[in-house]
């Protein structure tokens, strides 16, 4: 089974499991799971990233992929009901095969996907988790280690962000 593409359907079975299990546990011996368990289980980042103040209607925002100093392939985006300035949250999870599954919640909806990351063996997940700004790296990946921990990215290192995408 391809587990990022059975996501969704997968955590929906592991909660329901999860509930009915301790709806038939006597009490005091219930198990719970909080949202940072869950998320670290399965291999998950959560990020709070601040959407641009002066973002427009016509405007929409997505995960890409920004190869070194070339320009970014996008994944797919969207634009319903987002509201300027608003802080989002963004789900990566770790890639697998070459890709990267994510997904953003705003106020008013969630959008899912993949982004291609390409063959890379080493990431590094950006250590701030709030504060951070459109166009900002959310994980960076590379063939050599050294990059992901600070040093200079070669021709095919990359990051993954999340970025306005002007229509």
């Amino acid at each position: 089974m391809n587990w990022p593409k059975k996501l969704p359907e997968t955590l929906a079975i592991a909660l329901l499991l999860g509930f009915l299990a301790s709806c038939s546990e006597p009490p005091g011996r219930s198990v719970s799971l909080t949202a940072e368990e869950l998320l670290q289980a399965l291999e998950g980042e959560l990020f709070e990233v601040k959407l641009p103040t002066d973002l427009k209607e016509t405007d929409q925002i997505g995960i890409s992929f920004r190869p070194a100093g070339k320009e970014p392939r996008s994944s797919g985006s969207f634009s319903g009901g987002l509201v300027p300035g608003e802080v989002v949250k963004v789900i990566l999870f770790h890639p697998v095969n070459e890709t990267c599954r994510y997904s953003i919640l705003s106020r008013n909806g969630r959008f899912s996907g993949n982004v291609r990351v390409g063959p890379h063996q080493n990431f590094a997940i950006n250590s701030e988790r709030k504060g951070i700004l459109t166009g900002d790296w959310l994980l960076r990946t590379s063939r050599d280690p050294s990059v992901v921990i600070g040093g200079e990215p070669g021709q095919d290192d990359g990051d993954i962000v999340l970025q306005r995408l002007s229509k």
